[in-house]
């Protein structure tokens, strides 16, 4: 790679294009992986909610307080 003195304008844009793109595809990849890390959270909810799951926690609470 030339110094940044010796690059001519197209080549500076194009090395300045090469690190954006760089820069794009982390943030890609942080929001896909957040992205998953929500749905994770959001399926282990609902499950949680589901009635049979709290019928279930129901029954074991009252059991551990002898109700």
């Amino acid at each position: 790679m030339e110094s940044f003195e010796m690059q001519t304008p197209q080549q500076r844009l194009e090395e300045r294009v090469r690190q954006l793109e760089t820069v794009v595809e982390g943030l890609q990849d942080a929001v896909h992986r957040e992205s998953e890390r929500f749905d994770a959270l959001i399926e282990a909810l609902e499950r949680k909610t589901e009635p049979a799951q709290i019928a279930s926690a129901l029954r074991e609470d009252a059991r551990r307080r002898g109700l």
